[in-house]
């Protein structure tokens, strides 16, 4: 795994897509926070002001990387959406955090663990019941034997989960 530490947001002044270092600042005044990406190759010589190189972006469109990559070699970022077999019902998203561990012969939950995993995206009746609807680890693994491939990203795509 790489890149683990590499982010990306929205931009707030024209919404386009930005990679790089995450970082906040708080106004001294301590009512406003300003999200911020130092977008990766960025020229970060001596006397090139901070503010020409940080890219302020939309603190709710902030995404970790997985540090791992799509059969294609695309990195894959939290809130992703992945497609599995190039099938396009075959849907998940990226998330971290708590999932379940499920017994695979009786699909009882025996456990619980936080980090990298992928939820499914009801998209048909198949996808809606057990065990094809239960949140998966994300994995090098899972991703090669899904055949993963990055198709967007929550905030591209709203509608997916009305």
């Amino acid at each position: 795994m790489e890149n683990r530490y590499l982010f990306r947001g929205k931009r707030i002044d024209n919404g386009e897509w930005v990679e790089g270092f995450y970082f906040c600042m708080t106004h001294p005044d301590g009512r406003h926070t300003h999200h911020f990406i130092m977008p990766i190759g960025a020229d970060l010589s001596l006397g090139t002001p901070i503010e020409k190189i940080q890219v302020e972006v939309d603190p709710s469109t902030v995404c970790q990387c997985t540090g791992l990559k799509d059969k294609n070699g695309r990195m894959i970022f939290e809130s992703d959406i992945l497609m599995c077999h190039g099938n396009p019902k075959e849907l998940a998203k990226v998330v971290f955090g708590k999932f379940a561990v499920i017994d695979a012969e009786t699909l009882e939950s025996i456990d619980e663990v936080i980090g990298w995993h992928y939820e499914v995206i009801p998209t048909d009746n198949l996808s809606k019941c057990e065990p094809f609807c239960l949140s998966m680890p994300l994995t090098e693994e899972y991703v090669k034997a899904c055949e993963f491939e990055v198709v967007g990203s929550v905030f591209d795509n709203p509608g997916l989960f009305k």
